[in-house]
């Protein structure tokens, strides 16, 4: 391997998949402002390639991937890597029907594996202070494959009782994940600087939950008043996170930055596909289009702080891992 290339997968962390799973996120989001064309092609392909970056941290750097894992937040961020596969699949699905359905079920095949050593390693043996806002993915992640599917189900009818069941399931994850991250926060400070964009995660689950819901039903059979309800609590922890951004920022760049993606762009992505389903005023979805805009800046932004990393990293890298 090119001793640079080296340095940049040897120095860094998992949290690149996050980043990874948000910009292949940018193309369903470009979508809804008539973009998606030209976007989930471009940003799937882009995604895919960042994620080559884990790919050979584990062919030829084994032992650095190990140890990346022993840390709980670049363990739980890992479930993402199945995720953003999940995503290029719907992307593909219009045009390649098989390959989308072979890479969607080996993704899920692979997510089902990875959780079972999460909880296995993790959870099993909980410990508050390693609980972050990151374990939120491996147990409401389950609705991924609920919101990648429904162009699976025409061609596999009984898809969607396991769709049900995985959202069912998130439904789940959420709520007690929910209860035990939220003690943690409150009663457990982050101490490492590096690790404390992470809360933004919080921004994620329930509107996931949103978009999984939203197609987990044909149009007309979704209850107005949950989603209604679901929309105001999830925004309302989107303007929580939010009033700490500005922090995280201020703090400099880390690969814990990843955060700072995705969460945001499925957070927009939530509030287009509910308002769509409760029939609102054309004047709310100008909210959406702001949110859009903001997570397409935050995860372009983000973008290139690790454009800039992999750059440092290749020529200069630190004395000691990450």
């Amino acid at each position: 391997m090119n001793p640079k290339l080296e340095n940049i997968v040897r120095h860094t962390p998992l949290p690149v998949a996050g980043l990874a799973f948000g910009i292949t996120g940018l193309g369903g989001l470009f979508a809804e402002f008539g973009q998606g064309a030209w976007a989930k092609p471009v940003f799937g392909v882009l995604g895919a390639a960042l994620l080559i970056i884990v790919l050979l941290k584990a062919l030829f750097l084994p032992q650095n991937l190990k140890a990346n894992l022993q840390h709980p937040v670049q363990a739980a961020v890992a479930t993402v890597i199945p995720f953003a596969f999940m995503l290029d699949a719907a992307y593909l699905s219009s045009s390649y029907p098989n390959a989308a359905a072979f890479l969607w079920l080996f993704s899920l095949i692979a997510v089902l594996i990875y959780l079972a050593w999460f909880n296995a390693k993790y959870i099993l043996h909980l410990q508050i202070k390693q609980v972050f806002a990151a374990y939120f993915i491996p147990f409401v992640g389950f609705c991924v494959p609920v919101m990648t599917s429904h162009h699976l189900t025409i061609d596999w009818l009984p898809l969607q009782t396991i769709r049900y069941g995985l959202f069912a399931l998130s439904a789940i994850g959420f709520v007690v994940m929910f209860i035990v991250i939220s003690i943690r926060y409150l009663k457990v400070p982050v101490e490492e600087i590096s690790a404390r964009p992470v809360f933004a995660i919080y921004t994620a689950p329930l509107a996931m939950l949103i978009v999984g819901y939203a197609r987990l039903l044909p149009h007309g059979e979704h209850s107005a008043a949950l989603v209604w309800v679901s929309l105001i609590l999830s925004q309302l922890l989107f303007v929580m996170v939010l009033s700490q951004v500005p922090s995280y920022l201020k703090n400099g760049f880390f690969p814990s930055y990843a955060a700072l993606t995705f969460p945001f762009i499925i957070t927009a992505n939530s509030l287009f596909e509910g308002l769509r389903i409760v029939n609102a005023s054309p004047v709310w979805f100008y909210l959406a289009y702001a949110e859009g805009i903001f997570a397409i800046v935050m995860t372009l932004f983000v973008l290139v702080k690790y454009l800039q990393f992999f750059q440092k990293i290749a020529n200069n890298p630190p004395q000691t891992g990450h």
